[in-house]
């Protein structure tokens, strides 16, 4: 089996449909399993994939592991050469699998890729980026940001490589797991997902361990993969998400930075959280401005 492609669902079905669809229009010339993980949707994505996909590989979970378990579970049962982690609020399309899949195989140091990815309106979806550093996080997720704004700025660009160009391949520090191919040997030493983080931090995770073995990761510029974004915050709620997302940010950082860099995350979060709270007159974080907002829908 050349690709083990890996999507994990929760109250998506008609994009879910979408997803499987596009994945058998564009497999051509590979030998492509699908794994479909559900984590107990009421919507019946579980029913529409028995009817419609008989060919899937479906595990249907009693309750909701989470992106995390949830991938590992497929992980688990995959027979690919190569795995793919895909969301189903995504479109495969043209020849993005062989482009991906391909590149891999060429390529010794090649730990992981995605590829060109785009927004239903035709606008770039750039699934690359540097590292998320503490610092970026104290600037981003406390009040330090709206104090440092220039420097904010500055690192915000830098992070999201503001200034390169994307029409070519290019070896980056992190991408985004909505579209990240992996070698299987390669997921085999580093281990499965962190499942103390739930949802969030969990492609920063798997890079920063791709790229301590020595091998590399990619965006390359072939292929297209159309992206919906924030699918599982518009199932789950945004309140919901926010707290997962205020979790998952104390584990990454403890884990990366130690205990004493996360509790000062923590506090100055907790203290800006307070202070949106009483400058607006309600519950509001740091975490449901940014879900919310529509710089980053």
């Amino acid at each position: 089996m050349d690709v083990s492609i890996i999507t994990v669902n929760y109250n998506t079905r008609d994009k879910l449909r979408e997803c499987l669809k596009s994945i058998e229009r564009n497999a051509s010339g590979l030998g492509v399993e699908t794994i479909v993980v559900d984590n107990a949707s009421s919507d019946g994505s579980v029913e529409m994939v028995k009817k419609e996909f008989p060919s899937a590989r479906l595990i249907s979970n009693a309750e909701n592991r989470y992106f995390t378990g949830a991938n590992n579970q497929g992980f688990t049962v995959s027979s690919g050469r190569n795995i793919l982690i895909l969301n189903s609020d995504t479109q495969v399309l043209e020849d993005s699998l062989k482009v991906m899949s391909e590149f891999l195989d060429r390529n010794e140091k090649a730990g992981a890729v995605t590829c060109k990815m785009h927004y239903p309106d035709g606008r770039f979806y750039k699934n690359a980026a540097k590292d998320f550093s503490l610092g970026l996080a104290l600037l981003n997720c406390t009040l330090l940001g709206s104090l440092l704004k220039p420097i904010k700025e500055k690192m915000n660009r830098e992070f999201g490589y503001a200034d390169e160009n994307w029409s070519n391949n290019k070896e980056v520090e992190m991408i985004g797991d909505c579209n990240m191919m992996i070698k299987r040997f390669v997921l085999d030493r580093i281990g499965h997902y962190d499942e103390r983080m739930k949802l969030y931090y969990t492609e920063n995770d798997f890079c920063l361990r791709i790229r301590a073995l020595g091998y590399k990761i990619f965006y390359l510029a072939g292929g297209s993969v159309l992206h919906h974004l924030r699918g599982t915050v518009s199932q789950s709620g945004v309140q919901k998400i926010s707290r997962i997302y205020h979790d998952d940010t104390l584990v990454y950082f403890k884990k990366y930075h130690g205990f004493l860099s996360a509790a000062l995350l923590g506090a100055l979060i907790w203290l800006t959280n307070l202070l949106l709270s009483i400058m607006h007159f309600k519950n509001e974080n740091v975490f449901t401005r940014f879900l919310t907002s529509k710089k980053s829908a």
